[in-house]
């Protein structure tokens, strides 16, 4: 068990290694650091006192044997979030009771596509929540209602959860700057349940009611009660490329921790793929990759764009393959010189599993791989 740590007037992450101390829980062990330098700065004078308004940023991992960091999220969810503790809280965490089981629960996610298909991320399990991605074109048979030129009508997504039938409703859509956007649906899912039905409408000032139920009978979702084994190994990393769309992307290469493209490339079709080992899951004989949750986070230039979900495309081994469609056509129409990205896998939307550069941690998490833009005349 080990600690990252720094002060606020500090750049650097340093770690400090956990000692057992007695007093934990039956079942659990508990660890004391020693924070003995690079925290808080103080003046050269003997009679000067700490900068009262230093913070100190931590964040503990456990070190596998090969190698791998598995952090403490239970307080902040996010791969680079780190814990804030100040002298003003008396270096102590302020409502930890109350964060941890929040933060454990755990989520997956139902996405209904405009094409119809439905995908399924993450096995939905009691006591977790519940995510229904909407496109909003599924139902377009209110969209002209309107109210004093703004929109006015509404999606909805219903679920009953079986086998006690309670039932819930939630908005999959909500004005933005006088638009209707989609918005995904929280559901929490109440112990005990084993199934659950869901359907779908819209209706508006001026037009009656339309539906999505699958032909009446509903779209209907199983929950497994057990617990989902977590992902274990992220890697063997490629790229795939062809002269056109990507329908088919072939050609395969090896990809490095770094790597361009030209305006040129993309203008083409360009794949990145990685394969996760999911112990127990990856390696059954029945292929289930709706269980993991598999996204890309990616930036431009620093700036975070929002995860997008990779696609199953197969098995290799006793590893699961995902891919992303590089987006091209969007990266042609704005400016940036370097893409960040890393994949992130999950099986309960809780514990991430993040897959970047082989060279090892950037400021005490994965370091993610670039793709630097060239231009050409």
């Amino acid at each position: 068990m080990f600690l990252l740590y720094r002060a606020s007037d500090d750049s650097l992450w340093h770690s400090a290694p956990g000692m057992t101390v007695p007093g934990a829980p039956q079942g659990m062990q508990r660890f004391a650091f020693r924070l003995a330098q690079s925290t808080l700065a103080v003046a050269d004078q003997p009679s000067a006192r700490p900068n009262p308004n230093t913070k100190l940023f931590v964040i503990p991992y456990l070190q596998t044997t090969d190698g791998r960091r598995i952090f403490d999220h239970n307080t902040s969810l996010g791969d680079s979030d780190s814990v804030m503790l100040s002298s003003d809280l008396d270096w102590t965490l302020k409502s930890e009771q109350a964060l941890c089981p929040v933060a454990g629960k755990g989520a997956s996610t139902l996405r209904f596509l405009a094409n119809w298909d439905i995908e399924q991320r993450g096995q939905p399990r009691p006591g977790q929540t519940l995510l229904i991605e909407y496109d909003l074109s599924r139902l377009p048979q209110c969209q002209a209602s309107s109210n004093n030129g703004l929109p006015a009508w509404q999606t909805e997504a219903m679920i009953r959860f079986l086998p006690n039938g309670e039932e819930f409703s939630a908005s999959l859509s909500s004005l933005q700057n006088g638009k209707m956007l989609a918005t995904p649906a929280r559901f929490e899912i109440p112990d005990g349940s084993t199934d659950a039905q869901v359907w779908f409408r819209t209706r508006g000032r001026s037009c009656e009611s339309s539906w999505d139920s699958n032909y009446g009978r509903n779209y209907e979702f199983h929950f497994k009660p057990d617990v989902a084994p977590s992902p274990a190994w992220a890697g063997q990393w490629r790229m795939l490329q062809n002269a056109g769309q990507c329908a088919s992307p072939s050609a395969p290469t090896a990809l490095g921790d770094v790597a361009a493209l030209t305006d040129s490339d993309l203008m083409n079709c360009r794949v990145v793929e990685a394969e996760v080992l999911v112990p127990g899951l990856t390696t059954s004989l029945e292929a289930t990759p709706e269980a993991i949750q598999a996204q890309v986070r990616w930036s431009l230039d620093g700036v975070p764009q929002k995860n997008q979900w990779l696609t199953y495309v197969g098995r290799s081994g006793q590893n699961y393959r995902f891919r992303w469609f590089i987006p091209g056509e969007f990266l042609r129409q704005v400016a940036w010189r370097k893409l960040d990205y890393a994949f992130q896998f999950s099986t309960d939307g809780l514990f991430w599993l993040s897959a970047g550069r082989s060279t090892g941690p950037h400021n005490g998490v994965v370091a993610p791989r670039t793709i630097e833009y060239i231009s050409t005349p």
